[in-house]
């Protein structure tokens, strides 16, 4: 230290050091004696630019007249001051500093001078504005969103909300504040009318798990006993330490039109698909008897008529079935007839009863399997119904005289896999997400031509979930289609 003197710290010191006289008659005799280095290069001006001139040089119209009076009332009473005030560069440019002034004394404890210390704080101010700005945006945007937005601590309680909440909700912003979702003021049902569990929200799972949740619908009743129906999604947002769920964010938005209509649409199609099946059936029936001959003979051209009309009454009588059944699946009310059965089993009679439509598009079920039997608890009918639905789509889709692998793997210790692999032409990717949705067919000409409902697959993925299963698809490769399901295994040991 002996080769480095104070005064060098200040010379090469980033913060601005200013250093006046004083003068007990007027402040405003107040000049600059020193100023060091940084000074310079911070306000643009020279050393001998400023020397002898008062520090207000240096301020200008937008400075805070409160701050100017808090430094002369602090000179005056030669006291120490700290402030943040705007000064203004050579240039005219501005620059924020945060000022802290206090007196320098000599032996005898009398003031003589006073030494600014400052440094310059514009960046930050500016970050600061910013970020203001951004979050009146930000505020301003969620408080015009459609969709309801709601934020909950990590322990669950709600501590902000958007206005769209309070009105979806039917609760001001003040009574949903410190509620947590598992508050018993909440009365909430699931699709089928049963009670939706607090703990079984998506925000609480989200909490817990730290998983995203999608598309949960819930019914929420209101104050008034009105019910509102609504679609949730959730978010995590992670601790620093990108592990621990800090808190998360659900956003929902009124489906109660579309639900209502749904319901709406559900009675008719079941109203009308039921009036429809016995006639139907009657003229099936008819249609039968007459192909066979049994009623009179017909010739050639009234034959091929008749299987036209048989094949199509067939159609409408599978449209039918399939309706009715995705409105049971749809409104909770299909039982399933469970059964400990073998699976290998059940898809070697499926594999036996699809083989017309084999022969019929000329194509090949290869079965491989990882174990000779795999025992599942399950409807056999509706696992059968499933199969029939993948094994029918690959025999339509596949080339003439190609090969439809099915391949039954154990995927974990509690799980079984189904894949069929079929080498057509695959599914659009833009087609991909909705392609277990109702009535979803691809609109190529070639989709359209192998007919079917539109059902199947959705029926499939409904079935497959009361399994307590997943149902999806992959491409395969290095053409075609993957279609699969996985259900649970039941061990050896367990009760059934």
């Amino acid at each position: 230290m002996s080769s480095f003197s104070f005064s060098d710290i200040v010379k090469y010191s980033n913060d601005i050091v200013i250093v006046t006289n004083v003068d007990d008659q007027d402040t405003s005799n107040i000049k600059i004696v020193y100023v060091n280095a940084a000074f310079e290069k911070i306000s643009g001006y020279s050393r001998e630019e400023v020397i002898g001139c008062s520090p207000g040089m240096l301020q200008g119209a937008e400075t805070s007249l409160e701050t100017k009076k808090k430094i002369k009332l602090a000179l005056i009473n030669k006291e120490p001051v700290h402030v943040e005030i705007l000064n203004y560069a050579k240039d005219g440019s501005e620059y924020w500093l945060d000022m802290q002034i206090f007196p320098l004394k000599d032996e005898n404890g009398t003031v003589t001078h006073f030494a600014s210390i400052e440094r310059d704080i514009t960046e930050r101010l500016n970050n600061e504005q910013r970020v203001i700005k951004s979050e009146s945006r930000l505020r301003s945007i969620i408080s015009s969103m459609s969709e309801g937005i709601v934020v909950q601590d990590k322990s669950g309680f709600i501590e902000s909300c958007n206005d769209s909440a309070e009105q979806i909700l039917g609760l001001t912003k003040d009574q949903m504040m410190g509620r947590t979702s598992i508050d018993p003021r909440w009365m909430s049902i699931h699709e089928d009318g049963s009670a939706f569990p607090g703990n079984e929200h998506p925000a609480m799972v989200t909490l817990t798990t730290g998983e995203a949740q999608n598309n949960v619908i819930m019914g929420v009743i209101k104050p008034d006993d009105t019910t509102t129906w609504i679609s949730i999604n959730s978010r995590p947002i992670f601790a620093t330490n990108g592990i621990t769920v800090d808190a998360v964010v659900a956003t929902f938005h009124d489906i109660t039109a579309q639900t209502v209509a749904n319901e709406l649409k559900s009675e008719f199609v079941s109203t009308v698909s039921h009036e429809l099946r016995t006639p139907l059936t009657a003229i099936r029936g008819s249609l039968g008897l007459l192909n066979a001959g049994v009623l009179t003979e017909l010739s050639e051209k009234a034959q091929d008529v008749l299987q036209v009309a048989s094949r199509n009454c067939d159609r409408l009588i599978d449209l039918i079935n399939d309706l009715l059944d995705f409105d049971k699946l749809s409104a909770g009310k299909m039982e399933l007839n469970l059964h400990r059965v073998d699976l290998v089993d059940i898809i070697n009679k499926a594999l036996e009863a699809n083989q017309p439509y084999a022969e019929k598009y000329e194509i090949n079920f290869v079965l491989t399997m990882s174990a000779d039997s795999l025992t599942v608890e399950v409807d056999e009918g509706r696992i059968t119904q499933v199969l029939a639905n993948f094994f029918s789509n690959a025999a339509k889709f596949s080339p003439k005289e190609s090969c439809v692998d099915v391949e039954i793997e154990q995927e974990s210790a509690d799980h079984v896999r189904v894949s069929v692999k079929d080498k057509g032409p695959g599914v659009a990717k833009e087609f991909q997400n909705r392609i277990f949705e109702r009535f979803s067919q691809a609109d190529g000409g070639n989709t359209r031509n192998q007919g079917g409902t539109g059902l199947g697959l959705a029926i499939s993925k409904a079935l497959i979930e009361r399994h307590n299963g997943k149902i999806g698809y992959n491409e395969n490769s290095p053409c075609g289609s993957n279609f699969y399901f996985a259900i649970p295994i039941n061990q050896p040991n367990e009760e059934h």
